[in-house]
C-alpha cells in the first residue's frame, strides 16, 4: 500500500518559521529577509522529512491514523498518553480563542 502526500510547501513552512522564531524569541521582522527566507527553507525541509518518516511508518505498521500508529510503534500507554497531551492542546487552543473573541468583544461594546 502506497499512500501519496501533497505537501503544500508554500504555506506551512512560514507558518512553522513564525513559530520557530517565537520559540527562540526572535521576532520576524529582525531576521531579515535572508533570514526569514533560510527559516522557511530550513522548517520546510524538517517538515518534509517529517511527514516522509511518518508516511514510511504509517507504512510499515499498516496503521490508517496517527493514534493507530503510536499505538502500533509504541504500545497503548503511550497512546493514551499522546491523546492526553492532544487533548490538552486542543483545549488550550480553545481557550486562546475565547480570550481572543472575548477580547474582541470588550473592545467592540466599549466603542460603540
Amino acid at each position: 500500500m502506497h499512500y501519496d502526500v501533497q505537501v503544500y510547501w508554500w504555506c506551512s513552512p512560514c507558518t512553522y518559521a513564525v513559530r520557530c522564531s517565537c520559540a527562540v524569541h526572535t521576532p520576524p521582522q529582525h531576521t531579515g529577509l535572508l533570514g526569514g527566507a533560510l527559516l522557511c527553507a530550513v522548517a520546510g525541509v524538517v517538515m518534509g522529512f517529517t511527514l516522509f518518516v511518518l508516511v514510511r511508518f504509517t507504512e510499515y505498521y499498516r496503521a490508517h491514523s496517527y493514534q493507530g500508529l503510536v499505538r502500533r510503534a509504541l504500545g497503548k500507554k503511550t497512546a493514551m498518553g499522546t491523546a492526553a497531551i492532544l487533548g490538552l492542546y486542543l483545549f488550550g487552543g480553545c481557550i486562546a480563542y475565547l480570550v481572543i473573541i472575548g477580547m474582541v468583544y470588550v473592545v467592540g461594546c466599549c466603542i460603540g
